[in-house]
């Protein structure tokens, strides 16, 4: 299955794959099992992919993996909504944690939540907010690219802006609770998050979803 976006195209590919269109020529998509899509700036994979035309909405479950960039994206289910055949936002629904490549492409900062509301620019992320006991980590790296210290904090919600793929600003909001330990000391707690396993070898390629032409 295939859906253009604007100046990009979405490949989609399944086990099964149904399309119905109704009395106004609307269809639904529902592609089943081992689903995985491919465009320019946004990949993802899931068990089951559902596309309705009517509201331009696509939704994915249970358990998604998506990736943007140099960031990558997991929860219990999602929902992509497109305006004028172009990404428009997102929402994560429970469980949702965010890998993100640090600049010393080693190491990977961090942050889950409940739930995840984002949108898009010119078909990539360009901001996020992440909700419900939000939880981060990120690296301090100096010039060298080494690693020197982490920051985590805990707070309600946290707001993420994005610039060329990568993670320009990080805010904390309301009832915040931040902590700062030199990487040498930093314990396994201060390191990681839990449910936030880079998964980027999964990440769907363009070959992998394009139709063969025999």
């Amino acid at each position: 299955y295939r859906q253009r976006m604007d100046e990009d195209t979405l490949y989609a590919k399944g086990d099964t794959l149904h399309i119905r269109t109704d009395s106004m020529g609307y269809r639904k998509v529902d592609l089943q099992h081992n689903t995985s899509f491919y465009s320019t700036d946004f990949q993802g994979r899931s068990e089951f992919f559902n596309y309705t035309e009517t509201n331009e909405e696509l939704t994915l479950y249970p358990s998604p993996r998506m990736w943007s960039e140099n960031s990558q994206f997991t929860c219990d289910s999602a929902v992509l909504s497109l305006l004028d055949e172009a990404l428009d936002s997102l929402f994560l629904m429970g469980n949702t944690a965010i890998v993100s490549l640090t600049d010393d492409s080693i190491h990977f900062d961090q942050a889950v939540g409940k739930e995840l509301e984002g949108k898009f620019m010119d078909n990539a992320i360009h901001s996020l907010e992440l909700r419900g006991n939000a939880q981060n980590i990120t690296h301090s790296i100096n010039d060298d690219q080494v690693v020197e210290g982490i920051n985590k904090t805990a707070c309600a919600y946290i707001s993420i802006t994005f610039e060329d793929g990568n993670v320009r600003k990080i805010n904390a909001n309301k009832g915040v609770e931040a902590s700062y330990a030199p990487w040498d000391s930093a314990g396994e707690e201060m390191k990681s998050l839990p449910g936030c396993t880079p998964l980027f070898e999964q990440r769907t390629s363009k070959v992998q979803t394009r139709p063969t032409i025999q």
